[in-house]
């Protein structure tokens, strides 16, 4: 099955970055009946992390309609979207689809905050070379199981902190 890959519908821009906490937020709805379907390995680029921040918390949020529940993960990858992780500067641990969160299942008011469990992946900081073209990492959800004939609604608020070089 060919995997399928989504772009959040509501990105807060990177407009421009402010010494100290940042926040952004993404969002992504799925809706089957105007051709949207998810398969398991779905992608959804949720949000951008530009490089020189450090990712220090987060939440996902989350709810499909009817009952009907779904499985995801929430990881970081390079800004070019490749499946080659980067290695978190902090711990020296290489990252992946689920440092954040892994298999949680989204019913109605799903809510998961990040630091809530036990993650080596945080604090995250995003370190990518001065000539790379995108200066960024995302954060990405990853379908794991679920009916893709669900409507589903993923949020993801992430919060970093910057200095005046990130």
């Amino acid at each position: 099955m060919a995997i399928t890959t989504f772009t959040a519908s509501e990105i807060t821009p990177l407009k421009a970055n402010h010494t100290g906490l940042n926040v952004v937020r993404g969002v992504f709805q799925n809706f089957p009946a105007e051709g949207i379907t998810l398969t398991a390995s779905s992608i959804v680029y949720m949000v951008k992390i530009p490089n020189g921040a450090v990712l220090i918390d987060g939440y996902m949020v989350g709810g499909n309609a009817a009952g009907d529940e779904g499985t995801w993960n929430l990881g970081i990858r390079k800004g070019d979207g490749s499946t080659t992780f980067p290695v978190n500067p902090i711990s020296g641990l290489s990252v992946s689809d689920n440092s954040l969160l892994a298999a949680v299942t989204i019913s109605d008011g799903f809510l998961q905050r990040f630091t809530s469990l036990v993650r080596p992946s945080l604090p995250y900081k995003v370190s990518v070379s001065e000539g790379d073209a995108f200066q960024y990492h995302w954060l990405v959800a990853t379908s794991v199981l679920g009916s893709g004939t669900a409507t589903t609604s993923l949020q993801v608020v992430a919060m970093y902190l910057a200095n005046d070089k990130a």
